[in-house]
């Protein structure tokens, strides 16, 4: 599936920040404690790291037992996370706008958990987004992890760190899933905990555009 001219011109503005060397909020060690609370050790599982970036959260769900794919606008970003080297067995990076549509060969249905780390404000429609995870890409009881800025901090003074609005909150957390828990890390930042539910159906839609 190609890449939007839009698309294209996120690509060129992300490829230059990591260019610099920049990296986009290193993983803490908060972020895999609060996913463990939700999740068990992979066992083979799927799991996709939606904007994966460097990929630092991918290697640590792949350390975790997952079958993980990264994925994210960046081909710099992604050149990065490879190091250079091909990814271990069950790991894998993608190149993929997340605004275009479902990625090639994800296992639509069957994915147990997907994480999307400080991109969702980025996307166009983060709450269609999300509804696609739900209903197309998860397993029933399945888990989409969020870590988001939101709108009154960071967000107020670095593009970088666009955030959600609170109605946009809502909307995400209000569309039908199994389970939704969230925390507040500090003043600008949540995570959202989004399982599936465990009687939904495998794939909805999954041929749709």
């Amino acid at each position: 599936m190609g890449i939007s001219t839009a698309g294209q011109q996120t690509s060129a503005r992300w490829d230059d920040l990591y260019r610099t060397g920049w990296n986009f909020r290193p993983l803490s060690g908060v972020e895999p404690h609060r996913l463990n609370l939700h999740t068990h050790r992979g066992q083979g599982q799927h799991a996709v790291d939606a904007g994966c970036g460097t990929g630092a959260l991918a290697r640590q769900l792949h350390a975790q037992g997952y079958t993980v794919t990264g994925i994210d606008i960046s081909t710099v970003a992604l050149d990065i996370a490879q190091r250079g080297r091909r990814p271990p067995r069950h790991l894998r990076y993608l190149h993929h706008d997340l605004d275009g549509g479902d990625p090639p060969c994800i296992p639509l249905g069957e994915i147990s958990l997907v994480t999307c780390r400080l991109t969702l404000a980025h996307l166009r429609n983060a709450a269609g987004w999300v509804k696609r995870v739900r209903t197309t890409w998860l397993r029933p009881g399945g888990i989409l992890f969020v870590l988001t800025p939101i709108v009154g901090g960071l967000a107020a003074v670095q593009w970088e760190y666009e955030g959600l609005q609170q109605s946009q909150i809502v909307e995400i957390a209000g569309q039908g899933w199994g389970k939704v828990t969230s925390y507040s890390h500090g003043s600008n930042t949540l995570y959202l905990v989004l399982r599936s539910r465990t009687d939904a159906p495998a794939v909805e839609g999954a041929g749709g555009t």
